[in-house]
This record gives C-alpha cells, sequence and structure tokens, in this order.
C-alpha cells in the first residue's frame, strides 16, 4: 500500500487483488502449455493403475482392461513424463490421482499410433494427454487395449521401510 498525497493510505481491494491474480495464473499456465513441446514418438507416456486386477506384480504383466477408453468420454487418460525423475513422475501421478494408486503403466507416444489411435495433449491438467480414436466395437477396443498392454511396462512404488 503506498501513501497518497494527502497522508491518507489507499487500499487495493481483495476482489482486485484476486482478479489481479486468476489474471495472472491464466496468462502463465496459457503460455506454459504452448511451451510444452509436441510429444515425439520416443516419448513416454504413464497411466495409473488403481485396481489390483489391472496387474500382477509377480509377472511384471498389465491387464488389457487398464488402457479400454472410458465410458463418458471415450478417451484413456495418460501423462506425458518426458524428462520427469522417478520420484516427479510419482508425485505427478499422486497429485491427480482419484483414488490409491497401486502402480503405473508405460507405454512409448509411438505405441498408441502403431495400434491407430492418436493422442490428444490436452495439457488439462498439465502434461495431461488423451488417447483418442477408439472405434465403437467392444471387441475392436479391446484388440487395441491388449496391444498397447502388451508394450506396457510397469512401474510399482518404492515401499517405505
Amino acid at each position: 500500500m503506498r501513501g497518497s498525497s494527502d497522508g491518507t493510505r489507499s487500499t487495493v481491494s481483495s476482489t482486485q487483488q484476486e482478479l489481479f491474480l486468476f489474471r495472472f495464473w491464466a496468462i502463465l499456465i496459457g503460455y506454459i502449455r504452448k511451451r510444452l513441446a509436441p510429444p515425439k514418438p520416443s516419448d513416454p507416456l504413464a497411466r495409473s493403475i488403481h485396481q489390483h486386477s489391472h496387474y500382477t506384480e509377480k509377472t511384471r504383466r498389465i491387464d488389457k482392461r487398464l488402457f479400454m477408453p472410458w465410458d463418458q468420454d471415450g478417451n484413456t487418460s495418460v501423462f506425458q513424463i518426458r524428462g520427469l525423475s522417478a520420484s516427479r513422475i510419482w508425485s505427478l501421478l499422486l497429485r491427480h490421482a482419484t483414488r490409491p494408486l497401486l502402480a503405473r503403466a508405460d507405454i512409448l507416444v509411438s505405441v498408441v499410433g502403431d495400434v491407430g489411435l492418436k493422442l490428444d495433449p490436452d495439457n488439462r491438467p498439465l502434461r495431461h494427454a488423451s488417447i483418442t480414436g477408439w472405434p465403437e466395437a467392444k471387441s475392436a477396443k479391446m484388440v487395441l487395449a491388449k496391444k498397447i498392454a502388451a508394450e506396457a511396462t510397469l512401474f510399482v512404488p518404492p515401499r517405505g521401510p
């Protein structure tokens, strides 16, 4: 706050401050989203695993159901993890998890294209992408999900002592 010429102090209302901060963050986030480079075929993607039935730790097998598209929007949600350390990947997935995170499955961007699907890096939230272009028939979806799962690598979070 600065004093005015008549010796009184002027204040900025909390509404004005909130509006400024809202605009500032909107501009900053828009800038960051635009600055993320488009994914390359060799870039890794991570899919959170929240159900024990979606993986077998002993055999390192990932079930095809993990990659099936969500009924509400017809897409499969993944995160772009290029350049992140293992701890930052886990932090990213935990931050956006709606259920307990048991493990993750990593694939390369190229796997998505190889099975005939597309990757939409929407960055909502930051680093988020959707696997799109799924066929209508459930059996066809299962075939593609099985191919993706076969290429995925299982990672289980480190357990404490």
